[in-house]
Formats: structure tokens, C-alpha cells, sequence
């Protein structure tokens, strides 16, 4: 089994301003996610409510 250290020491070499552009992009992500989910259900509702 290959040693996983040459693997944590790049990742724990990368600079902080990496860090904190990768948690804006992924709150970023997280909130069109979001947005989505809640674009979806506003479609299915309004479907159901064509059907009723």
C-alpha cells in the first residue's frame, strides 16, 4: 500500500488564499445549489397544481 505523506504534505504546503478561494467557490456552488433545489420544487408545484 502506497504512503499517503507525500499527499498531506502538498496539501498542508498550499498557501491559505487557495483555502479561501476554494470556500468561497464551494459556498458559492452551495447557494446556486440551493437556488435550484428550490427552483425545482417551485416547478413540481406548480405542475401537481396544473394536475389537480
Amino acid at each position: 500500500m502506497p504512503n499517503a505523506s507525500p499527499c498531506a504534505n502538498s496539501f498542508s504546503a498550499l498557501p491559505a488564499t487557495r483555502h479561501a478561494t476554494h470556500a468561497a467557490s464551494v459556498a458559492i456552488a452551495g447557494d446556486r445549489c440551493v437556488a435550484l433545489l428550490s427552483l425545482l420544487v417551485l416547478l413540481a408545484q406548480a405542475i401537481e397544481g396544473l394536475l389537480h
